[in-house]
């Protein structure tokens, strides 16, 4: 069993987000995949950011948060993905996340330098 995270929602907060994250490691699962919401071309979320953009997460700001979540989480279970990217003809932000490796090696250094590891935190 596996369960996906989208990080990024503009109804949620960070501490909620850390919060589903900790709820989400105690749950009898084998996976978890992480991912930061995408606004896709031809979708009811484009239509609603072309309205009225709304706040995406940077990249300093998603890379800080799975790095926190990490440490929350169970560490014996498998983290199949901690980004994700939408096609790039599709995508309309954030751009960012077109360049995955990237992001991973930035998430990287931030476990590195606070001395985090998943689970670190787990209780």
């Amino acid at each position: 069993i596996s369960i996906h995270l989208i990080n990024g929602w503009p109804t949620e907060t960070i501490e909620m987000q850390l919060q589903t994250a900790n709820e989400v490691g105690k749950l009898p699962i084998d996976a978890i995949k992480i991912h930061m919401l995408h606004i896709l071309e031809n979708t009811k979320l484009a239509e609603n950011f072309k309205k009225e953009r709304f706040h995406l997460l940077s990249k300093q700001e998603y890379t800080q948060l799975v790095a926190q979540q990490l440490t929350l989480i169970n560490p014996n279970l498998v983290i199949e993905r901690i980004t994700g990217d939408g096609l790039l003809d599709n995508l309309i932000e954030p751009r960012w996340t077109i360049k995955k490796v990237s992001v991973i090696n930035d998430i990287d250094k931030i476990l590195a330098e606070n001395d985090w590891w998943q689970g670190k935190y787990y209780e």
